[in-house]
């Protein structure tokens, strides 16, 4: 496979997680430019990694359950 040079910012998962809330392209660019405090990213990201584990969660129940055929 080739190597894009693509690498993993933090800032990804912060755009991530605020558009999963429902974020606009001016709250991106607030969040960019340093406008929300750092506690209201920590949970907002906190939000985000939780919501997408009890998705994942879910998910892998439904599979189990319809593996064992009920």
């Amino acid at each position: 496979m080739a190597n894009v040079n693509i690498g993993y910012s933090k800032a990804f998962e912060v755009f991530d997680a605020a558009i999963a809330a429902g974020a606009t392209i001016e709250d991106l660019w607030k969040i960019d430019s340093g406008d929300y405090p750092t506690w209201f990213i920590a949970k907002l990201i906190a939000w985000s990694r939780g919501s997408k584990m009890i998705h994942n969660h879910s998910q892998d129940a439904a599979s189990s359950k319809s593996k064992r055929g009920k």
